[in-house]
């Protein structure tokens, strides 16, 4: 089967305005209030369009008593939105444009076991779905693009690779010592009790060719149980569902461990004393660890009751 889907993604075919410029005129002596705008626009820009190709399987066995219903699927996306990088002296943001290709492939799965025992009725159901997210094309025919958005996140999409991926330093510990800063690659912010970084690229020293991807923005498995149970008047249902392979962004406050405008987070009850930790770097007042890497990257994993419900029902003769 194929299922052709049309989407549309508001709010980027007009240009935004900001009203907090000034402009000088005349001799230059003096500032008048005026309106400038953000962003450059694509004016080529088109819904981003959806091609689904799917096999599936229904069966069921013992009279039904024990079903699955399967699918695989293959998802390709063409001209998917993207925030294209142009040089800062250009002062304006990146245009949104029709930049890539991505395919999702997947496959969604659920068995069921249905059953009586006398007055007792047991339902039972195991759902479970896998997606792999690729980019298969960019614009230009580049290998990738690159987008900074806040709190200095680096997203990249690469062929090959989830699309809009956190790239970033990988954390391999905490600086001890002066001696240990003197025998590691060289970095211009090490210090003794700061994150140290791992040398990728083997040339002795940190910079932004160490960099790698860190994250996937997508979930890649989840998993859901159900099951109900009936009674004479009484029933009994509970569904629990794990998320699995998704990692998350949480850098504000390692980013920003000391400041004046807010609490501090109580990751640092943990911070480095000489000795301490390998894991969590002294706080710095008034300064941070702007460098995404894998120290703010934690995992959103779960597995969780989200629904429970015991109940009866009365028989009631009026």
């Amino acid at each position: 089967m194929v299922l052709w889907v049309i989407r549309r993604s508001a709010c980027i075919l007009l240009d935004q305005l900001n009203v907090s410029q000034w402009a000088l005129f005349g001799d230059g002596t003096v500032r008048t209030p005026g309106v400038s705008s953000l962003s450059l626009i694509d004016p080529n820009i088109k819904w981003e369009t959806t091609t689904i190709t799917n096999i599936g399987v229904d069966l069921g066995v013992l009279d039904n008593t024990l079903s699955l219903v399967a699918e695989y699927y293959i998802k390709d996306t063409k001209d998917i939105l993207l925030s294209y990088p142009i040089p800062s002296t250009v002062g304006k943001n990146a245009p949104t444009v029709n930049a890539g290709k991505v395919r999702n492939t997947g496959f969604e799965m659920e068995l069921r076991y249905n059953n009586k025992f006398g007055d007792l009725s047991l339902n039972t159901s195991l759902i479970y779905g896998y997606n792999h997210n690729e980019v298969r094309g960019l614009i230009q025919e580049q290998d990738f693009l690159t987008s900074t958005t806040s709190y200095n996140i680096v997203r990249r999409s690469e062929i090959g690779h989830p699309i809009n991926s956190i790239y970033g330093y990988v954390m391999e510990g905490i600086y001890q010592t002066e001696e240990e800063i003197a025998n590691s690659p060289s970095w211009s912010k090490a210090e003794v009790g700061s994150i140290k970084f791992k040398d990728l690229n083997n040339d002795n020293k940190i910079d932004a060719e160490d960099r790698t991807y860190i994250a996937d923005a997508m979930p890649h498995s989840t998993l859901g149980v159900n099951l109900s149970m009936q009674y004479k008047g009484f029933d009994f249902s509970m569904f629990w569902q794990e998320n699995l392979a998704e990692n998350f962004w949480a850098g504000v406050g390692g980013m920003y461990p000391v400041t004046d405008w807010r609490n501090v987070n109580t990751v640092w009850l943990d911070r480095w004393t000489p000795g301490s930790t390998n894991e969590m770097p002294k706080p710095k007042y008034g300064e941070g660890y702007l460098d995404v890497s894998t120290f703010h990257i934690k995992s959103a994993d779960y597995f969780r009751l989200k629904n429970i419900s015991l109940g009866y029902t009365f028989n009631l003769k009026m």
